[in-house]
C-alpha cells in the first residue's frame, strides 16, 4: 500500500510539473494566429473597396467588404443586403481578399483596349 501511495504521489507532482508548462505552450501559438488575422485584416483595409471573404471557427463564410476594423473585432458588412456582421478576431481562422472582377470581363477589357490603340495607331501611320 505504502508503494501505491508514492507511485500516485509521483504521478501529481509530475502533473503537476508538466501541465502549466503545455499550457504555456499553446497560448503563443494562440497570439500568433490573432497577430496575423489582424495583420491580413489591417491589409485589406477599410472602405467599400475592401472586400473580403472570411472563414470563422463554426465553419461558416463571411463576404462582403470590411467596414470597421477595431482591436477586438472587426465589421465585414454585405452590400447587397447592408447587414452588417461582427466578427471577433479570435472566432476567425482566415481571412482572404476577395476577388475583383472576373476574369472573362478582365480579358475582354484587355483586347478591347488593345484594338482602340491598334486602330489608332493605323490611322496615325497611314495619314
Amino acid at each position: 500500500m505504502n508503494r501505491l501511495n508514492r507511485c500516485r504521489a509521483l504521478w501529481l507532482a509530475l502533473l503537476c510539473i508538466f501541465a502549466p508548462l503545455n499550457v504555456t505552450a499553446q497560448s503563443p501559438n494562440q497570439d500568433e494566429k490573432l497577430a496575423r488575422i489582424k495583420s491580413d485584416v489591417a491589409a485589406i483595409g477599410t472602405g467599400i473597396a475592401a472586400r473580403a471573404v472570411v472563414k470563422q471557427r463554426n465553419g461558416q463564410k463571411v463576404k462582403g467588404y470590411i467596414s470597421v476594423a477595431g482591436n477586438e473585432f472587426f465589421v465585414v458588412s454585405d452590400p447587397k443586403t447592408n447587414a452588417e456582421t461582427k466578427l471577433a478576431y479570435a472566432d476567425v481562422t482566415e481571412v482572404k481578399r476577395a476577388k475583383s472582377g472576373s476574369t472573362r470581363r478582365n480579358v475582354l477589357l484587355g483586347v478591347g483596349v488593345t484594338a482602340v490603340v491598334l486602330a489608332v495607331i493605323g490611322g496615325v501611320l497611314n495619314n
